[in-house]
């Protein structure tokens, strides 16, 4: 008990962290889409506006999944990780906060934006790849977030570097993220929202445990009554 109470104060401290780094992330992106002067009071940069959003739905994920996943690994899974497995996902999921931080300083710069966002898918196609070796119970949970991200990582590479979509740039990564953010939600929707088994189980053992005292009554009455 005490070690798994060590592990969940742990898991707790890196939650607290990342929520920590996600929400200057979205703070930095904020304060460059509005702008408050003193003569013109609060302006709002509209041509920023797809960008911000990009940001918005890459971060979403990012720390919604991240989450879920150390719930489901950590607190709620069956098997324990391995010695590492933690300080290994510490890393990763700190380095992808720290890029969405760049993601949302490098609002105004488009031409510093792609090159950030493919970094950061690459980062967690890593991340997925070591889930393999560290625990199974996480791969489980993030194999899909692999090939999505490999698809999206391809899908930029070939935009990028192909000369007659040149005219697609630079909203093709608005796009792109919008799209895998969407994708990532549709495919995953049970890791995100899973279903409350537990409650239900818990109902049921209580209707259970009720039928067992009802049984025991009855019994106890037809011995009195034969007595």
């Amino acid at each position: 008990m005490a070690a798994n109470r060590a592990t969940e104060r742990s898991v707790d401290m890196l939650r607290e962290l990342y929520s920590v780094v996600v929400g200057l992330a979205l703070l930095g992106a904020l304060q460059n889409l509005i702008e408050k002067s003193p003569t013109a009071g609060v302006f709002i940069h509209w041509n920023l506006a797809l960008w911000f959003g990009a940001v918005f739905v890459t971060l979403l994920p990012f720390y919604h999944g991240a989450l879920r996943y150390l719930d489901d690994v950590y607190i709620l899974g069956p098997r324990k990780p391995k010695r590492l497995a933690l300080l290994v996902d510490y890393l990763f999921l700190f380095s992808e906060a720290c890029l969405l931080v760049v993601l949302g300083l490098l609002l105004a710069r488009p031409e510093a934006f792609t090159p950030v966002f493919a970094t950061l898918i690459g980062v967690d196609i890593i991340w997925a790849l070591a889930g393999y070796f560290i625990t199974e119970t996480g791969f489980g949970s993030i194999w899909r977030w692999l090939l999505i991200n490999l698809v999206t990582l391809f899908v930029l590479a070939a935009i990028t570097y192909t000369p007659f979509l040149s005219g697609a740039k630079p909203y093709h990564i608005v796009c792109l993220a919008f799209l895998r953010t969407i994708s990532d939600y549709i495919w995953c929707w049970d890791m995100y929202f899973p279903e409350p088994q537990t409650s239900k189980h818990k109902k049921g053992s209580e209707g259970s445990e009720t039928e067992r005292e009802w049984e025991e009554c009855c019994e106890n009455e037809n011995v009195e009554s034969r007595s």
